[in-house]
């Protein structure tokens, strides 16, 4: 996607509780444009000229290689940012898709470097993004290295396993075997195994793309 693509809007952000203050002030003139599910919106080693904001919709961060494998890194939904790691003038080191149909907010880095100088709110909450980011990069690292396919297969069900209104039950909705095997670096064939496993231990249920957390899962197989 290049920048020159986006449709010029007049949005306006500054009462949305879902947007950072300061990000909301500076993205008021940007200009806006919606994707449907599937877009790519930024690859990996492309230049990186400009920054993303996600208005509504969600997205996937990802990484992939030359034989279509693919690791998720992270999935973005409204008030979030895309893009700032190329803000030094490099390449984008991932990729984003969207997953629904998406509307987002887009700032040239020139634009945003002028904005910095000028608003030290703004430049404080990108600060503070990108060390999340970073601390979200360090335990990303540390369960890849040393978290075993079953515990981060369970550490995902449980982090994104939703209440329902019967009991202890929770459900994870629209997750598939490759989703969930992208998200945890395994392979689908590996993420089959822990799931009958655990289907056979009655704590679990499937039902197309909805799982069906029935208790605890055990913290280690």
């Amino acid at each position: 996607m290049h920048p020159a693509s986006l449709a010029p809007t007049t949005p306006r952000f500054a009462d949305d509780p879902g947007i950072n203050p300061a990000l909301a002030a500076c993205i008021e003139s940007a200009t806006v444009r919606s994707y449907p599910k599937g877009a790519i919106l930024m690859s990996e080693g492309d230049p990186g000229g400009f920054l993303l904001l996600v208005l509504s919709g969600r997205v996937k961060v990802y990484n992939s290689d030359e034989k279509g494998r693919a690791l998720v890194l992270d999935e973005c939904g409204p008030g979030e940012i895309l893009g700032e790691i190329a803000m030094d003038g490099g390449t984008r080191c991932a990729s984003v898709m969207t997953t629904e149909t998406t509307r987002c907010a887009m700032l040239s880095h020139a634009e945003l470097s002028k904005r910095l100088t000028a608003d030290p709110a703004l430049a404080m909450a990108l600060i503070e993004l990108l060390i999340q980011r970073a601390r979200a990069a360090t335990h990303r690292a540390k369960e890849l290295a040393l978290a075993n396919v079953y515990q981060r297969v369970a550490r995902l069900l449980e982090s994104l396993a939703q209440s329902q209104a019967e009991g202890d039950v929770k459900v994870c909705h629209g997750l598939s075997r490759q989703d969930i095997a992208d998200r945890v670096g395994a392979s689908r064939d590996m993420v089959r195994r822990v799931f009958n496993t655990l289907i056979e231990g009655n704590y679990l249920e499937v039902e197309g793309r909805n799982i069906r957390l029935l208790k605890k899962l055990p913290a280690d197989w």
